[in-house]
This record gives structure tokens, sequence and C-alpha cells, in this order.
């Protein structure tokens, strides 16, 4: 997949998101691991305006997607993203204020 990865990581614990097992399968769970620079620790970010933006993961080519109702503590999966994104709220993110 063509474009800019990087990981994503925690500033309290200096871990990385990625799919859980780094595995590339829809639904797979969102986990913190070591930082080790792998494509499955790696996202692309891209705008989709007013400072909503999605994140596709580089290893499966999946978006991050919220998987239930919003609310906190909801876990965090990655869902279809080439050819099923579907531009819902549940894959749009704020990033900033």
């Amino acid at each position: 997949m063509a474009g800019i990865f990087n990981p994503i990581r925690n500033v309290g614990d200096n871990k990385c998101l990625q799919p859980e097992g780094q595995s590339t399968a829809v639904f797979t769970l969102i986990v913190q691991a070591t930082c080790d620079g792998s494509a499955a620790q790696n996202w692309q970010v891209l705008p989709k305006g007013s400072n909503h933006y999605s994140f596709i993961n580089q290893a499966s080519s999946l978006c991050l997607y919220v998987t239930a109702e919003p609310a906190n503590g909801v876990l965090l999966s990655q869902d279809a993203c080439i050819w099923t994104c579907n531009g819902t709220l549940a894959q749009f993110w704020v990033v900033g204020g």
C-alpha cells in the first residue's frame, strides 16, 4: 500500500498500537505492544475534513474501527478499509482538540 505510514505510540508507556498477534484478519482487536518497527504497527493517517481522520494499518490495509455504539471503554478493532470503508463515524477520529 502506498503512502506514509508511522507507528501510533503511547506517550505514557512507549508502546505501539497494533492488531493483536499482528493479525491481518478483519475484526482483530487492537492492542498495545512493544514497538518493533513492523508493518503491523504502522498506520496511515487520512484526512476526512474538519479535523477528522481515518487510520489504515500498513500490514492489513484495514481501517481502525469502533465495533460497538460509541461509549467510554469501548474496545477498538479493525475493519476492512479498501472497498468496504463506509465513511461512518465509527471509522473517523479527531486528532487534537
